[in-house]
C-alpha cells in the first residue's frame, strides 16, 4: 500500500523539517509516557514496548535508551529505514518492522505496553486494529490522537496545514479523527481509562503542553 509519508521520509532526520511539530510534541509525550509507566511498573528496564506507527523512530529510540525492549512497527519502508538509522546513531537496539499495524497482530504477540501515538487517525481500519489491541495481553495502552471536532478542524487543518504550514498539506483527514469516546467504546470493559489529557501548542514557548481540554489533540491511557 502506498504511504505518502514515505515521499518525505528524509525529513525525519531534521528537527526543523516537515516533522518539526512532531519532534516538539515528542518532548511532552515522552515525559507523559515515562511518568505513566512508573505508575504501573516497578522498573522501566526490560519492559516490552510496542510502538505502533513508529515513523522515524523518534519515540522508540528514547524509550530504548531507558532500557526498554522496544519494537517499532510502521508500514512506511523509508520511515523504518530512517528509524533504524537513528537507532544505530544512538547506539541502541530497537526491532523495527515494516508492516501494517493491522496485520502485525495476525501473529501472536506479547507486550507489556502498546503505544499508538499520532498514528491511529492515519489508519483506515483503526477500529479493527483497536479490537486486536484490546484482545492483546498488554497491561497498558497509551493512545494520542486528534478529536473529531470543529475546533480540531480549524486548528490542525485550516491553521496547521494551510495558514501556518506547520505540517504538509494533506497530512490530516478530519473524517479519520477519532473521538476519545469511540476508543472507550471498543476498549471497555477489557480496559479502563487511567487518565486522559489534552495537548496544546504554546506559540510563545514553542512547545507542547498537557492541559484539561480534549477538544483537539489528546492523549489517553488504558489499563487492564
Amino acid at each position: 500500500m502506498y504511504n505518502y509519508l514515505d515521499d518525505i521520509a528524509q525529513e525525519w532526520e531534521k528537527s526543523d523539517g516537515a516533522f518539526e511539530m512532531l519532534h516538539r510534541m515528542n518532548v511532552v509525550r515522552l515525559e507523559y509516557i515515562v511518568q505513566t509507566l512508573r505508575k504501573f511498573f516497578p522498573a522501566l528496564k526490560g519492559l516490552k514496548v510496542l510502538d505502533l506507527g513508529c515513523g522515524g523512530g523518534i519515540l522508540s529510540v528514547p524509550l530504548a535508551k531507558l532500557g526498554m525492549n522496544v519494537t517499532g512497527v510502521d508500514n512506511g519502508e523509508k520511515a523504518v529505514f530512517y528509524a533504524a538509522k537513528l537507532a544505530k546513531k544512538e547506539n541502541v537496539a530497537v526491532d523495527f518492522i515494516c508492516e501494517s499495524a493491522v496485520t502485525f497482530f495476525d501473529t501472536a504477540r506479547c507486550f507489556d505496553v502498546i503505544l499508538m501515538m499520532e498514528s491511529i487517525e492515519h489508519i483506515d481500519e483503526w477500529k479493527i486494529l483497536l479490537q486486536k489491541v484490546r484482545d492483546s495481553i498488554a497491561k497498558l495502552v497509551i493512545i494520542s490522537s486528534i478529536n473529531r471536532t470543529v475546533l480540531s478542524y480549524i486548528k490542525t487543518i485550516l491553521l496547521g496545514e494551510y495558514v501556518l504550514n506547520f505540517v504538509p498539506r494533506g497530512t490530516h483527514n478530519w473524517c479519520n479523527y477519532v473521538k476519545p469516546s469511540e476508543l472507550v467504546d471498543i476498549m471497555y470493559p477489557s480496559y479502563r481509562i487511567s487518565d486522559v489529557h489534552g495537548m496544546q501548542y504554546d506559540f510563545i514557548k514553542k512547545s507542547w503542553l498537557l492541559h484539561d481540554k480534549i477538544d483537539s489533540n489528546y492523549v489517553i491511557s488504558f489499563i487492564r
